[in-house]
């Protein structure tokens, strides 16, 4: 069986950081794609043939994110029919490039179709965090569990991944995003394909670089996608692809939340607009309806956590 792996490496404003992350690429790795997302600083000058794997450098003659110079990277190693694995490091030197051996190991065994880093699995790792990674990640963690339905996958927001061809050429890739979203928007076209993820503990591992992303403008760029990505997801598995009994609850859950709310705020309303007191069972109906729904609503939720894509025993 071929088991040839390839590593893609977005490139940008990292310096001779990249040239430490290529002499750590272990030696199951047989070609690295280097993708320089028109950056200002270009690649470090250096003898690509000292290296047991083939180096290959693809230029964007415009600056695409992360995202983009991820995508040139999958089409372009695609053409490569003997590679089955891809992984996904960052040319910042942040990631304990030891730890593609058990990213393999997991896409081999066939458990999975893809595999990613989680950080967040030993309170002293956390502790290590800086305290505004921590809180973001811990933060958006939970809400990109929920959008993308894959609730049982530690630190979602992880960059550092393995993904196998089958699983990839799956995908539509036209639809990830090309900014920093792109790890998660991946997650929701996987879920969307069932695909099975799994996780491997690493340590993060943190330098003195200088970050791309402005964290105080993550919720604003973020926030909007993943509700995006969850009512697209709610949309395909509980109505398009499949009616179930998720699909009633939740259905049910909106149906007595807007019926409850609109029949309580309107008989408030024009009472108040006349003086009148609202009758005690107007209170009743809106006050049971809103509680019926949020019951269903829990029932869903409880559905959702454990029905996520997952290898049958």
């Amino acid at each position: 069986m071929n088991t040839k792996s390839c590593v893609i490496i977005p490139y940008y404003k990292s310096g001779h950081l990249v040239l430490d992350v290529l002499r750590k690429i272990p030696s199951i790795i047989d070609f690295v794609y280097i993708v320089d997302d028109n950056s200002p600083i270009p690649i470090p000058d250096c003898s690509f043939s000292e290296f047991d794997f083939e180096v290959i450098i693809v230029k964007h003659e415009t600056n695409k994110g992360v995202g983009g110079a991820m995508k040139t990277g999958f089409r372009k190693a695609l053409e490569n029919e003997e590679i089955r694995y891809f992984y996904k490091v960052d040319s910042d030197d942040q990631m304990d490039l030891s730890q593609i051996f058990k990213l393999q190991d997991h896409l081999i065994s066939e458990t999975c179709d893809f595999v990613k880093g989680n950080r967040l699995y030993d309170i002293t790792v956390i502790k290590r965090m800086p305290f505004v990674r921590r809180f973001g990640n811990l933060a958006l963690s939970f809400i990109t569990k929920m959008c993308t339905g894959y609730w049982g996958v530690q630190d979602p927001t992880n960059g550092y991944f393995g993904i196998s061809r089958e699983a990839l050429m799956q995908l539509d890739l036209d639809r990830l995003h090309d900014s920093y979203f792109f790890e998660t928007s991946l997650l929701g076209e996987l879920f969307l394909n069932d695909s099975v993820i799994s996780s491997v503990k690493m340590p993060p591992i943190y330098k003195n670089e200088v970050s791309n992303m402005n964290v105080f403008l993550i919720p604003f760029e973020f926030l909007p996608k993943l509700i995006a990505i969850f009512f697209r997801r709610v949309y395909y598995k509980y109505f398009l692809f499949d009616l179930n009994i998720g699909s009633i609850y939740l259905f049910l859950s909106v149906l007595l939340f807007v019926f409850g709310s609109s029949f309580g705020f309107y008989h408030y309303y024009k009472n108040l607009n006349l003086g009148l007191t609202t009758p005690a069972g107007t209170v009743i109906i809106f006050a049971l309806a809103i509680l019926i729904s949020f019951n269903l609503f829990l029932s869903w939720l409880d559905f959702d956590t454990k029905n996520y894509p997952r290898k049958n025993p």
